[in-house]
C-alpha cells in the first residue's frame, strides 16, 4: 500500500468544504494550494470570514475546474448527498492529476438507515464493497478502505 505523502505545494481540493475546518487545519500543518467548494453560500461565506480565499459556491457533481488539476482530491459525507453518483465521480477523476488521490468518507450500512439520512437529504448509504466498486469502475485503485 503507497502511503499518502504529499509535499505542502500540491494541490488540494476539499469538496464539500463547509466553513473550511479541514482547510484551515491543513493550511496550518504547511499547505499552501488549497481550494474549497460547497453547494452552500452561508457556508462558503463563514469559510471566507476565516481568511480562507480560495474557497467558492460550486456543485461537486458540476466542478468548474480544468482537467487534472488537483494532487489530492477530498469528499468527505458528500457523495451520498449527490443523486448522479456517477457524474459526480467522473468530475471528481476528471480534476485529478494522474497518479492523484481521492479520498472519500461516506456513511456506511445501508441497515442504519434512519430518519437522520431523510432530514440530510442523503440518497444512499454504502457498503464497503459497493463503495470499492463504484470507485473501481471510475478506474481507480483502492488504496485502503475501512469503516
Amino acid at each position: 500500500m503507497r502511503q499518502l505523502q504529499l509535499p505542502p505545494t500540491a494541490t488540494v481540493l476539499e469538496i464539500g468544504c463547509s466553513g473550511g475546518p479541514l482547510l484551515q487545519r491543513l493550511r496550518t500543518v504547511g499547505y499552501t494550494d488549497l481550494t474549497g467548494i460547497n453547494v452552500s453560500a452561508p457556508a462558503i461565506e463563514l469559510a471566507q470570514a476565516c481568511v480562507m480565499a480560495n474557497v467558492s459556491v460550486m456543485d461537486g457533481a458540476n466542478l468548474q475546474f480544468a482537467d487534472n488539476r488537483f494532487d489530492l482530491v477530498i469528499a468527505s459525507d458528500v457523495l451520498e448527498h449527490i443523486e448522479d453518483e456517477q457524474c459526480a465521480l467522473d468530475e471528481w477523476v476528471r480534476v485529478l492529476k494522474p497518479g492523484g488521490w481521492l479520498l472519500v468518507f461516506v456513511p456506511a450500512h445501508t441497515y442504519l438507515w434512519s430518519e437522520h439520512d431523510v432530514v440530510n437529504h442523503h440518497f444512499r448509504r454504502y457498503s464497503r464493497q459497493g463503495l470499492c466498486t463504484v470507485l473501481e469502475q471510475q478506474g481507480l485503485r483502492i488504496e485502503r478502505s475501512s469503516f
